[in-house]
């Protein structure tokens, strides 16, 4: 069974593709289905967005593996 659903702002996705590990608990919940991400299309292109800046150098394959998720 899944846990509760939970929606994460842009800014704590970014921080755990970046390996933040304060987050890393969080990233683990998800992964074990303690928790459901709920995510809508305007938080979707929002993220996509912030992804594609360079400064933030997250590998694409990285994103590809988000947006599969």
């Amino acid at each position: 069974m899944r846990g509760p659903n939970v929606i994460l702002d842009t800014n704590i996705v970014v921080s755990i593709l970046k390996g933040s590990t304060r987050l890393s608990p969080l990233y683990r919940a998800f992964q074990e289905d303690a928790i459901t991400l709920v995510i809508c299309s305007e938080l979707l292109k929002e993220l996509g967005a912030v992804l594609a800046r360079p400064r933030l150098e997250i590998a694409a394959k990285d994103v590809k593996e988000l947006f599969r998720l």
